[in-house]
């Protein structure tokens, strides 16, 4: 598949959705602040929080990004 020097090299597609955590409106880039809140009428992201919330993904299991295992 992939022509490279080293063979033990493979990319691996591990995103498996967004969490309810990830999706919080502080951490959108459309907040602007308490006070005037978000910058739309209606949440561009209302979709995957729906999904995330259906499927179970409300909160990341402890050490989900540690590199060791």
């Amino acid at each position: 598949m992939f022509n490279n020097k080293n063979s033990n090299i493979r990319a691996v597609n591990i995103f498996r959705g967004y969490y309810t955590e990830d999706l919080e409106c502080m951490l959108c880039l459309h907040y602007r602040n308490k006070k005037t809140g978000c910058g739309y009428d209606i949440c561009l992201y209302e979709d995957e929080r729906r999904d995330a919330e259906a499927h179970g993904r409300t909160k990341r299991a402890r050490g989900f990004d540690a590199w060791d295992g």
